[in-house]
């Protein structure tokens, strides 16, 4: 007989939400090796612990993920980069002769994580898309170069990739679209904010869809529960620094939800757009909120929830088998339809 999961760690929170057992179970592991809130920890020690846990060598990920295709690290010439932009590359073996290509923007806050990070996640995104998938190092927040330093980098890796697909392995027709989790939808947002009618999609898993926190349900419920938790996002809004400055909040490329004026693209210019997110998250109202938002513009907008499931549970593959399988499952459905419909 199988063990019950043991929910005192979400004991307030079952109370009202179905939790899954997989996310019981990575919250008992996170106690038991001693892992720290980030909210606790500050930036610097933050970064530390995602690298110190969430770091696998590349043969694991593989082994993990069971992705059969190449795997390959390019550097992406940008104009206000002399050093270009690193990238790699997941081509499965089976892609079609009109691939799709994702262009894979992480999660981390704008503050921490990288691209290897969620090596796991991107390549079980390629492969169950059959797509090739583009995953870019962007700056992190602060930088002293340019605030916006993530926004400018997604963007310029898009506007490359659009104009170069034959050299990721596209070929003129493949659809182009955006994906990210958490920060990484806040940067699709922005991308497809910043080129409007340019891009066939964009998957937002989670996504930073807005900057309110004060009133926002899902925040008041998982303000301090297990994993991500409001008091999380709170410090990070701190940490990358963006909104000391004022004019950021209402500027739509930052801010997905804030107004659009006479001189910004409009919400309807977005590309079909699938919403991902996880019950048992602070951001998960952000994104319903921001789904109807699309939805009244006249945007084709896919919202899914999958329940009791906490934030992380898409790009953490490992310690999440089958809630990962479905939000994946979700997505490659998602794109299938769509590509039957556009090419």
């Amino acid at each position: 007989m199988s063990q019950q999961p043991d929910l005192k760690l979400w004991a307030e929170t079952a109370q009202k939400y179905f939790v899954h057992p997989e996310t019981v179970a990575n919250s008992q592991r996170a106690a038991q090796r001693g892992l720290k809130p980030f909210w606790k920890l500050g930036l610097e020690a933050s970064r530390r612990q995602i690298i110190d846990t969430a770091h696998k060598p590349r043969q694991h990920c593989l082994k993990v993920t069971g992705f059969k295709g190449s795997v390959n690290d390019i550097l992406i010439p940008v104009a206000h980069l002399p050093d270009g932009i690193a990238a790699t590359v997941y081509t499965p073996e089976d892609v079609p002769s009109v691939p799709v290509i994702i262009v894979y923007f992480h999660g981390g806050g704008l503050v921490i994580a990288e691209k290897e990070t969620y090596e796991s996640c991107t390549m079980t995104l390629s492969k169950y898309n059959k797509a090739i998938v583009i995953v870019p190092e962007y700056r992190w927040l602060p930088c002293s170069e340019d605030r916006l330093a993530p926004f400018t980098d997604c963007e310029a890796v898009t506007r490359w990739v659009l104009d170069n697909k034959h050299s990721v392995g596209g070929v003129a027709s493949s659809l182009v679209g955006v994906a990210g989790d958490s920060a990484g939808g806040q940067l699709s947002c922005s991308v497809t904010y910043s080129l409007p009618g340019k891009l066939a999609f964009q998957v937002l898993v989670y996504p930073v869809a807005d900057i309110v926190i004060e009133g926002i349900e899902s925040m008041k419920d998982f303000w301090v529960t297990p994993g991500f938790c409001g008091k999380d996002m709170e410090a990070m809004f701190k940490w990358c620094k963006l909104f000391e400055e004022p004019s950021h909040a209402n500027n739509p490329r930052v801010n997905p939800s804030a107004p659009r004026g006479a001189g910004d693209s409009p919400l309807s210019a977005s590309p079909h757009t699938l919403v991902l997110l996880a019950q048992l998250d602070p951001l998960r109202d952000w994104g319903i909120s921001y789904a109807g938002k699309l939805r009244e513009a006249g945007v084709p907008v896919e919202l899914r929830v999958v329940e009791g499931c906490a934030h992380i549970f898409f790009s953490d593959v490992e310690n999440n088998p089958s809630c990962s399988a479905e939000g994946h499952r979700i997505v490659a459905e998602y794109i299938h339809s769509l590509v039957q419909t556009k090419l």
